[in-house]
């Protein structure tokens, strides 16, 4: 359990809502532009870097890493192994 106000990227489920490279740039750039609002900061560089320190990671990352722990679950659910469905 987090703290209250914690953040962790598997509270959502992002990898079941269909995001193209616009919405997803798109969250990208209000993220960033909170950042730049907060640190008072224009520089892409600056920001990203903001971004890093604050283990701020990109939508672009969050919705990669999703689609791949989704897609390794759906594998385990069609799977016909005996282990597998001894586990469900």
């Amino acid at each position: 359990m987090l703290p209250h106000g914690v953040i962790n990227d598997d509270d959502y489920a992002i990898e079941v809502c269909p995001l193209n490279k616009a919405h997803i740039n798109s969250l990208d750039f209000a993220i960033g532009s909170c950042f730049s609002k907060i640190f008072c900061v224009k520089s892409c560089e600056t920001i990203a870097e903001c971004m890093q320190l604050f283990n701020c990671q990109s939508v672009q990352h969050i919705v990669e890493k999703r689609l791949h722990k989704f897609k390794l679950i759906q594998k385990y659910f069609a799977s016909r192994n005996g282990l597998c469905k001894l586990f469900r």
